[in-house]
């Protein structure tokens, strides 16, 4: 697999599969001088002239020139050794990766590179450039590569470097099952990624003709396509969009987080003979680029400098900090490698510092050295030359994007200091997001991994919730509109506050985010900024995008669909989905484990158990368990045991007992359903696709799986959409897409249906291709194999841990506390990818996009959770249904746990009812038409398997579960519940204005308070009795109108907190109402316009 690592070397850039006699042409290059000059995205825009320039060197190359002297500057400056041809080679942990352009010295030409920069192994770190230039694949019709080649560089000299063909297997081509050489594509290198995106801007015309007269030949006229020749043999352009960076990153396996060995002296191009000396090298070479072999045996991480700040700034009252209207930095507290810092600004503080402690917990020392600064600019001017002394490779924050970083390069530019020239970051744009990127050190701001990775509730994932939950601390807290009086009136308070953010970000980033974003670096062609920044679906793709460039597979264009729709009886469609995952509210009060509850037993259902005793037993032996039947010494005792259980329960149906509150739930259910059912976007197929392929008709591949599908659509019919489209005040209208058209047609359904569209269900069949190349299942597959080893050596490192602990060995403790730490970090870093399989496949603009597929992984999982609902009626009390697992109480009596011994005194222990539900979905959900290609003997076959991999898990017995009642008569709540573990500690609440963001003081106070007084009581009464008593005390404020309380605390309660997400002038134009816009109307008016101008 791509993420597993190959360690090959190679030199530099992906010169094409020539299979078959495969040719490349170019031009011929004369090698000139060892000098690699580039030019950054980042650098600057003002370039320093180049000393003793060549007259005959272009202004762009020139301009190359300066900026690649600036970069190497800045970098020497951060501590980075720059690797010119002629260094010794080294070895070194990659830690980062930056796009460049290189004016080249055998070509002379600008070529795409990456700057590379490692952390030695020596101690001293260094830069060495990949050097690859960007292509794009073309096909051509009748498949034509060669006539399109000869074309192309006919008409495109200027911008093409290389033409090769390659074999790629095209997953969207007819029959491409059949061609094991692949579909032959036309390679086009370009010098730059600008000229490769101009000669895709010359072809799309071309391309976009040709696709409209292909869809116009009948079969009759096909062999017109026998005498196209030139740019109309032009038929798709593939991987046009891909980044410079992806691009290396994939073609050269290159991964941060790994070691490697670097030879600053390598070449690219012509040559594959490994046995060329250097001089033939440079005679042969297209162009020079870093050697670059992955070193395997390494597995222990380097240790890259860490420095984690945050700042403190003044305000005025009621307002957000404003670096533009003089609101100044008074205080930087930051930590490094541990050692912590303090910055102050007497201008605006009061009084010195004193150097001090702040450990929280003794895991988390914290140590401060305070520097006492006259102004502001000293201020600054001290944090930045204490970061070029300690020169990090990491640089933390926490939302440092949007406030740190930009309001500390405001007030530097104020104070006429510039960050980019004192510690190299500046402002780059990210599609709609601002970042803050160095070239030297990567920035890795913690709130992206919390929103992304953390799983923590919307309400808590503010530093200091996050703290609390996560490092098991309270840290300090001071209200924003106290910190710049308290920097005149207490500032030893405020700096025990600022540097306590400071030790929170740091400690947050070393115990969860580092281990996390590198262990997905070693796995994703990205540099870590990206891995942490980047959506879930875009590191699924481009997991998908290294998997199928290890397979020889061209990857699909991104999928647009800007067609109008159409239903069957003519209908414009407005929009389309399907039925997701089934979730459902069954029951409502409170469950516990030591009050009785009433059960009605079904006697069948007892009857079908004793039935399928063996086969249920056998499954959990062998199936589950992984042992053979004939190992088991007691299998005879359980069956026994379990059978008496059973007939007791059948004597006495109708019982009241204690009730087991179980949560049984499928593992990695939707990856599991891709598994089971080989579904990829590739393999939804329809009619046509099978008529064209040669296996058609006995081949047995063709699985048939229902989804429902849901859409939209106008009220108007097709006829008066027609109507309409010429009785416009305009000319006819072509496309009906146009806003002025829509307009129309949706007042037209309004007033002559009273609605404007109507929803339709349909439940429909999705054909599965059960030979199709199986690589985005063999991605899944290696995902989720690996995150389940993962786990397994999580749960034997705890189990170290805990010896470690009883015998006090600290050396193993710490050990086993790192190792901990490392394997959970890496199976969440699996857990993250391996969740966004499903739903990638409907993200916009996936390359691999199936709404069938993802509506049939959804009808699957709920079939699934529906018949384990159907069984659970039958025995037991179904309290709620998740999307992959269901809440229930079963009856004391009902059996509960067996363990199976075995010949060499292993013992397994089993869950009946989690044993009883695997065995009959493996009954009812396997796939028995699973086929996987043979190729390792000739010739190859498909040999056909049966495959289920959905299991169930089994979490509990719980303590508790309340779930409440609606406020509407026969409706549920869905997702809204809290559930209690035997030591009565609170494991599971969803849904409570307790975790959301906002909401009413007062409510979350009540919530934080009556939720333990469900435990009390010996019976329901009693605790429905407890919870009156805190619920009548909140009653009476509310009936009192708070008289109990003083102001200040009255008021405290009945805040809401409320982000609002556009400028208040834009709610008030579209006519919106709220209580938030109307707070922001009345501040405006208390405290003037300028207060809500944002």
């Amino acid at each position: 697999m791509g993420f597993s690592g190959r360690g090959n070397g190679f030199r530099g850039g992906w010169k094409g599969i020539r299979r078959g006699g495969g040719r490349g042409r170019g031009r011929g290059y004369g090698f000139k001088s060892s000098r690699r000059l580039a030019h950054s995205s980042w650098g600057s825009d003002e370039p320093v002239q180049a000393e003793n320039a060549d007259p005959k060197t272009s202004t762009t190359e020139r301009k190359s020139l300066d900026r690649r002297k600036e970069m190497d500057f800045q970098d020497s400056n951060s501590g980075v050794e720059v690797l010119s041809a002629g260094s010794r080679p080294r070895l070194g942990w990659l830690y980062n990766m930056a796009s460049v352009t290189v004016l080249d010295s055998i070509s002379e030409k600008l070529v795409q590179g990456a700057d590379l920069f490692f952390i030695g192994s020596d101690g001293a770190d260094f830069r060495a450039t990949a050097v690859m230039r960007p292509y794009l694949y073309l096909s051509a019709l009748e498949d034509k590569v060669g006539e399109l080649e000869t074309s192309l560089l006919k008409l495109y000299p200027e911008l093409i470097a290389c033409c090769t063909v390659t074999y790629l297997e095209d997953l969207d081509a007819p029959n491409h099952l059949s061609m094991r050489e692949g579909r032959p594509y036309l390679k086009v290198e370009s010098w730059t990624m600008k000229e490769s995106n101009d000669l895709r801007q010359m072809l799309i015309p071309f391309q976009r003709k040709n696709q409209a007269s292909k869809k116009k030949l009948g079969v009759a006229d096909a062999a017109e396509l026998e005498y196209r020749a030139g740019l109309d043999l032009l038929d798709d352009i593939r991987e046009y969009d891909v980044s410079p960076l992806n691009r290396i990153a994939i073609d050269m396996n290159l991964r941060a987080g790994h070691w490697y060995r670097v030879d600053p002296d390598g070449f690219s191009g012509a040559s594959t003979d490994v046995t060329d000396s250097e001089g033939q090298l440079e005679k042969k070479a297209e162009y020079r680029s870093v050697h670059l072999e992955r070193v395997e045996e390494i597995l222990e991480r380097a240790t890259p400098t860490v420095l984690a700040y945050d700042i403190e700034c003044t305000k005025q009252p009621l307002r957000f900090p404003d670096a533009d209207e003089g609101d100044k930095v008074m205080m930087i507290s930051w930590m490094i490698d541990g050692h912590g810092f303090l910055g102050v600004n007497r201008e605006v503080v009061s009084a010195d510092i004193a150097p001090f402690s702040y450990t929280p917990k003794p895991e988390f020392p914290g140590d401060f050295v305070i520097f006492n600064e006259p102004d502001e600019k000293a201020l600054l001017e001290r944090f930045f030359e204490q970061y070029r002394a300690n020169r990090p490779r990491v640089v933390v924050t926490y939302n440092g994007d949007n406030f740190d970083f930009p309001f500390l390069e405001k007030r530097a530019d104020a104070n006429g200091l510039d960050m980019y020239n004192e510690i190299g970051f500046k402002q780059t744009s990210q599609m709609q997001s601002v970042e803050y990127r160095s070239r030297t050190a990567v920035h890795l701001d913690c709130l992206y991994w919390v929103n992304r990775d953390s799983y923590l509730p919307q309400g808590s994932r503010g530093l200091k919730a996050v703290t609390k939950v996560l490092l098991g601390y309270d840290p300090l807290e001071l209200d924003p509109e106290e910190m710049t009086p308290a920097a005149k009136s207490r500032p030893h308070l405020l700096a025990s506050y600022s540097v306590s953010d400071a030790v929170c970000t740091y400690y947050l980033y070393m115990k969860y985010v580092h281990p996390f974003v590198f262990s997905l670096c070693t796995i994703l062609p990205l540099n870590p900024d990206d891995v942490l920044r980047k959506g879930s679906g875009t590191l699924c793709e481009l997991l998908l995008m290294s998997e199928a460039k290890e397979k020889l597979i061209v990857a699909p264009n991104k999928h647009e669909d800007y067609s109008v729709k159409h239903t069957p009886d003519g209908h414009m469609l407005e929009n389309e989905t399907y039925i997701g995952g089934h979730v459902e509210a069954l029951q409502s009060g409170i469950f516990r484990s030591d009050i009785p509850m009433k059960f009605r037993i079904d006697r069948s259902a007892i009857e079908e158990l004793e039935k399928k005793i063996d086969s249920v037993l056998i499954f959990a032996v062998e199936a589950e368990a992984k042992k053979n039947l004939e190992d088991i010494i007691n299998y005879d005792e359980l069956k026994e045991s379990i059978l008496n259980q059973l007939a007791e329960l059948k004597k006495n149906t109708c019982l009241t007992e204690n009730p087991l509150i179980y949560h049984l739930d499928v593992g990695a259910m939707y990856p599991n359903i891709i598994l089971t059912n080989r579904l990829q976007p590739h393999a939804i197929v329809d009619s046509a696709t099978c008529a064209a392929c040669d296996f058609n008709g006995d081949s047995n591949c063709q699985r048939y799986m229902k989804w429902t599908w849901r859409g939209e659509h106008y009220t108007a019919s097709r006829g008066e959409v027609e109507m309409l489209k010429r009785s416009g005040p305009g000319p006819v209208v072509e496309d009906i897409s146009d806003p002025s058209f829509m307009k129309r047609l949706k007042e037209y359904s309004r007033k002559n249906y009273r609605r404007i569209t109507d929803t339709r269900i349909q439940e429909r069949v999705a054909t599965v291709c059960q030979r199709e190349n199986s690589f985005y299942v063999d991605t899944v597959r290696a995902f989720r194999d690996r995150r389940y080893d993962l786990k397994q050596m999580l749960k034997r490192w705890k189990k170290k841990l805990r010896e470690a602990r009883e015998r006090a060995d600290e050396a193993q403790i710490l050990e086993a506390e790192s190792m901990i730490v490392l394997y959970d970090s890496l199976q969440l870093a699996h857990k993250c990818i391996l969740n966004s399989f499903y739903g990638y496949v409907m993200r916009r603009g996936a390359r691999w996009y199936s709404m069938e597929m993802a509506g049939v992984v959804t009808q699957t999982g709920a079939h699934i959770i529906r018949g384990a609902r159907q069984f659970i009626e039958r025995i037991g009390v179904p309290l709620e249904l998740d999307t992959d697992g269901i809440w229930c109480t079963l009856p004391k009596s009902f059996p509960e746990n067996f363990v199976f011994k075995t010949k060499e005194g292993q013992m397994h222990q089993m869950s009946f009812i989690c044993s009883v539900f695997n065995q009959e979905v493996h009954q009812n959900f396997s796939n028995h038409q699973y086929q996987y290609l043979n190729d390792k003997q000739a010739p190859a076959s498909y040999e056909v398997s049966t495959e289920c991999s959905i299991f169930f898990e089994v979490d509990g017995p719980y303590k508790a579960m309340i779930l409440p009642a609606s406020k509407e008569e026969n409706k549920q709540l869905k997702k809204r519940y809290a559930v209690f573990n035997d030591a009565g500690k609170l494991v599971e609440l969803k849904g409570f204005e307790i975790k959301r963001r906002g909401e009413l003081k007062l409510v979350k106070v009540f919530q934080g308070e009556v939720f333990n007084k469900f435990l009390d009581g010996s019976s329901l009464e009693e605790c429905y009795d407890a919870v009156a008593s805190v619920a009548n005390r909140y009653l009476d404020v509310l009936e009192e109108e708070g008289h109990m309380y003083d102001d200040e605390s009255l008021i405290a309660l009945l805040m809401e907190q409320n982000n609002m997400s556009r400028s208040l002038a834009e709610y008030i134009t579209d006519g919106q109402k709220s209580l938030a816009i109307t707070t922001a109307k009345r501040l405006a008016e208390l405290l003037g316009e300028q207060m809500v101008r944002d």
